[in-house]
Formats: C-alpha cells, structure tokens, sequence
C-alpha cells in the first residue's frame, strides 16, 4: 500500500495564508485570537488565518466543544444519544478544560485526525502525571469523570487522594456516572455535593468520604 501524499501546510493550501502564522489546523484552533491579531500580518493574511480557524472550528468537533460549565451540562453530554463524553468503566478521565471550559484539541500520536486531550487511569491520577501529560491551557481546569459509583471514595485512600489532587490543581469538577441495571444513570457531582438520577435527587453512599474529597485543608 502507498504511503499517503502528504497535505502541506496551510501556506502552501491557502491563498494569503502567511508562513509565519500556524501551519496545522490543531495547532490554529488552539492558539487564540489575540495572539493570531498581535502577529506582524497584513490584513489580507490575517482575514485568510481568521477564516480558515472559524471553518475548522465550525465543521470539525464544533458541536462537541460545548462549553462544560455545570455537572448538568456533563449529565447532558453524557445522555446525548451520541454521547459526547465517553467514560470507561471502572477507569478515571481526566480532561483539560480552556479558559472557556471547552475541551482541547489535539492531534491523535499517530498523526492521523484530532481528538480530546484527556488522561485515563485505573487509578486517580496524581498532579505531576497530568502536568505532564495533559497540561493545563492559561486560566484552564480540570474535569474528572469516574465510569461508576461513588462508592469508589470509600475504596481505600480514593477520596484523600483526590482531596490532595484539589488542592494542587484547579479541579472544576469530579464527577461520577453510575450504569445501573433496572435503573436511570446516575450522575454524582462532587462540587454540588449530590446525584442526579433520572431527574430525581440522590446522595452520595457515603456523607463521610464525600466531604473528605471535598477537603482543602
């Protein structure tokens, strides 16, 4: 099989794209327009960067990068009949939140499409892992989807740890979505301290380790 023919950078495919201006879309898409406008560019060059970062915006994963600013706007992506969040079971999901709480594109390892920065764990990952791998964008947060019950905080050092990862970080939210047979999903939100389930009020197992996760002494 021939190896695909490479695409180019944008300057070569764009009239009045500029050279000095970013020559990936992933990487146009994540640099804001502030700085695009504080670029040394004439104004047709800038109009062409604007442009081509608003079609990409609006054709590629626009409709997914919903702002997550409440753990009802998480309860809705999570319930679309394509959901646009995707938590494994029994695994933690930690994604990287912009300014404006927006999920952060990448480019796939191997080069091929863009998907959502994220890190995914067996285990509550600590701070130094997602400096590491899934930095944090200028004023960004973090979301935290666990794929089961909140049961999970009375596991062993679970709600410390995810306690001491609070403090170190800026976490918007933890949240937990429970799968149960016979039943709604459950979503338990830990900055609202409470579940959703079907439209109805549900508490957390236990009172106890839910204020210990929500320690920032």
């Amino acid at each position: 099989m021939a190896a695909p023919t490479p695409i180019g950078s944008l300057s070569e495919r764009i009239l009045h794209y500029p050279v000095s201006a970013p020559q990936d879309s992933i990487t146009l898409i994540n640099t804001e327009v502030d700085v695009l406008r504080q670029m040394e560019l004439a104004s047709h060059e800038l109009q062409a960067v604007l442009n081509h970062r608003r079609d990409v915006l609006d054709t590629i994963f626009s409709y997914e990068r919903k702002p997550i600013t409440s753990a009802e706007v998480v309860l809705e992506m999570l319930s679309a009949k394509r959901p646009l969040l995707k938590p494994l079971a029994r695994k933690w999901l930690f994604y990287p939140l912009t300014e404006r709480r927006e999920r952060k594109l990448v480019a796939h390892k191997e080069g091929e499409g863009m998907g959502y920065q994220s890190v995914l764990s067996r285990k509550v990952p600590t701070a130094e892992r997602l400096e590491r791998e899934a930095p944090l964008p200028k004023g960004g947060t973090y979301l935290g989807i666990y794929g089961g019950s909140p049961s999970i905080l009375s596991v062993s050092t679970v709600a410390d740890e995810i306690a001491e990862l609070r403090k170190q970080l800026p976490v918007a939210d933890v949240v937990f979505w429970h799968l149960e047979t016979g039943q709604p999903p459950a979503l338990y939100s830990l900055a609202k301290g409470q579940g959703d389930r079907g439209g109805k009020v549900v508490s957390f197992p236990s009172s106890t380790h839910l204020e210990k996760a929500r320690s920032t002494t």
